[in-house]
């Protein structure tokens, strides 16, 4: 029998994918993985049928009249969807149920794509209307929500005449949104100067406009410790200004996996409702998932288990979102032996550790936790806590939309690098339905 080595240099020599190739033999891509990484040997019928295509394979080769399957690009600007979002025959919506007559309505700004929006048509809510400055997220907006009005682009320049027309013949119950959080978040620059941390005040004013019973401000945990150009504290003024505008608000600190979404995921927010809409205030329902009786939290496993197996640089055949970046075989080579929950950086072997970054970075997730939190760079095997438990490569579209909550059907318009950010900075609709469902009981 040969060595897995072996094995695997013939594969690559022959240029199939270890996907690829284990479907040509009939067997699992975990046989293939274990034999190459000399981790397990199959029993001899399978070792037969293993090696009995991988020289059929060659003798194709040395013949002529076998072509590798081409790999996926690493998602850069030639990783383009098959058609463009101003093409007018991607329009094709998304195919979901109106809301029942008589449901209350929503309008969201900041949209992004559409993540807080699902949440709340998942609970009953009728979308009625969306804000948002990016050209994919729109799109991607618009897609899904085929009933919704598109109110403007830009927050700061909104049209009051243009809402109050397209709002004339609804109420409005609910505004949501997030403002971007950059300023505020450690990710980015927590300049206090940062124009976006008054963006809050635009959502306000759209709230002065609209008059809606509730108003939902979203954003990341570090608000609570972020200071404004006056040295008070940010969120203080913004509670402060809601109540100036006749509204009472609480501040209510969660963290997804809580709730059902399979991911560590601490946000904040703001539930703020109308001093004179008799609903009385409001806060995020007590924990759905975690112990003490509840529901068990939700985990990768959870998420992904029915998901096509993937090796870097490998495509599921059936769903254009699952598909794997590929990989410098370097990095492949540090990565492959670390189990579950581990990083490349914890290597025995200081030549096999990357000569830069944190224990944190090139790291894999664990099968039965939380994933941890998505951020808009999943696709980079170098970023924190990304790749898969089992296979060498960092997480997919498909993935990361699962973790994030968002439905099979629902509709992604633009190019991966746009698909990627929208996915991680949205709010996971699984969250934002357990307090929409709270606000609809709330409301009556």
């Amino acid at each position: 029998m040969i060595s897995g080595q072996d094995l695997r240099s013939r594969r690559l020599d022959v240029g199939i994918s270890q996907f690829q190739f284990a479907r040509r033999a009939g067997v699992s891509s975990a046989v293939v993985s274990a034999w190459e990484l000399d981790k397990a040997y199959p029993k001899p019928p399978v070792a037969r049928a293993v090696l009995t295509a991988l020289s059929a394979l060659e003798a194709a080769k040395r013949e002529g009249t076998y072509a590798a399957p081409r790999k996926r690009s690493s998602g850069s600007s030639r990783a383009r969807r098959a058609t463009p979002v101003n093409d007018p025959a991607s329009v094709a919506r998304r195919a979901v149920a109106a809301a029942g007559s008589g449901a209350p309505t929503v309008l969201t700004a900041f949209s992004g794509c559409g993540g807080m929006a699902e949440g709340f048509r998942m609970a009953g809510f009728s979308v009625e209307g969306y804000i948002e400055v990016v050209p994919e997220a729109r799109a991607t907006f618009d897609r899904n929500f085929p009933g919704a009005r598109c109110l403007g682009d830009d927050i700061r320049a909104i049209d009051e005449a243009r809402v109050k027309d397209l709002l004339a013949q609804v109420d409005i119950d609910v505004l949501a949104g997030g403002p971007p959080c950059q300023g505020f978040s450690l990710a980015g620059r927590r300049d206090r100067d940062d124009p976006r941390n008054h963006l809050f005040r635009n959502l306000l004013e759209l709230a002065d406009l609209v008059k809606p019973k509730v108003v939902v401000m979203e954003n990341v945990r570090l608000l609570l410790s972020m200071k404004d150009p006056d040295g008070g504290m940010v969120v203080d003024r913004i509670l402060g200004e809601m109540a100036a505008r006749g509204y009472d608000a609480s501040v209510n600190t969660v963290n997804a996996q809580d709730y059902g979404v399979p991911q560590f995921r601490e946000r904040v927010f703001i539930v703020a409702t109308r001093s004179d809409s008799g609903i009385g205030p409001l806060r995020f329902p007590p924990k759905t998932h975690g112990v003490n009786g509840v529901a068990p939290l939700r985990t990768f496993r959870d998420a992904t288990v029915d998901l096509a197996p993937l090796e870097s640089g490998q495509a599921c055949e059936t769903d254009p979102l699952h598909w794997a970046v590929e990989h410098p075989e370097h990095v492949l080579r540090w990565l492959r032996d670390v189990p579950e929950g581990m990083s490349a950086h914890d290597n025995e072997d200081p030549a096999m550790r990357p000569s830069s970054g944190y224990n944190t970075t090139y790291k894999r997730l664990r099968w039965d936790e939380p994933a941890s939190t998505v951020g808009t760079t999943f696709g980079m095997i170098s970023a924190s806590r990304n790749v898969h438990p089992k296979h060498t490569r960092s997480l997919t579209v498909r993935e990361a939309a699962r973790l994030q909550t968002f439905p099979d059907d629902y509709v992604f318009e633009g190019k991966w690098g746009a698909v990627r950010t929208m996915i991680g900075n949205a709010v996971p609709p699984q969250l934002a339905s357990v307090l929409a469902g709270e606000i609809k009981k709330a409301l009556g």
